[in-house]
């Protein structure tokens, strides 16, 4: 079975069927979230929370979760190939987005320590990718 592209997510009445790749990161709200998109869109107060909306894509396309994915913290789901720059000291993380084909730095404040645990799960995914595990 194909791995859709797409995060589809029923909000309201609406439906949005969203690629992957497209989405930076995921900030919660309370009980809803609002997704942020590299073309610098936002879609605000999306009627799940930050972990309902990590469990669709783990369902919906479990390889591209665990190798694109993390929650950090208790406020965010970011996209892993968006991440530019962590700067724990500083409390702030630096994503990569392309609005309108140009390259845009968007900024988010996170504690030191989910900055930490986000450094160790990009140096894992690093190390993973460099030394693949043989197919079995």
């Amino acid at each position: 079975m194909d791995t859709p592209q797409k995060l589809i997510i029923k909000n309201f009445n609406e439906v949005y069927y969203i690629p992957f790749n497209d989405i930076v990161y995921v900030k919660a709200d309370g009980n809803y979230c609002d997704i942020h998109l590299s073309n610098g869109h936002v879609i605000e107060t999306v009627s799940y929370q930050r972990a309902e909306v990590a469990r669709m894509i783990e369902q919906q396309a479990p390889e591209i979760w665990k190798r694109d994915f993390a929650l950090v913290g208790r406020t965010y789901l970011i996209n892993l190939n968006h991440v530019m720059h962590i700067h724990p000291a500083a409390r702030k993380l630096t994503f990569i987005g392309n609005p309108f084909g140009t390259e845009k730095k968007i900024q988010v404040e996170c504690t030191p320590p989910a900055l930490r645990e986000l450094i160790t799960i990009m140096e894992k995914r690093d190390a993973e990718r460099q030394n693949p595990m043989p197919a079995e």
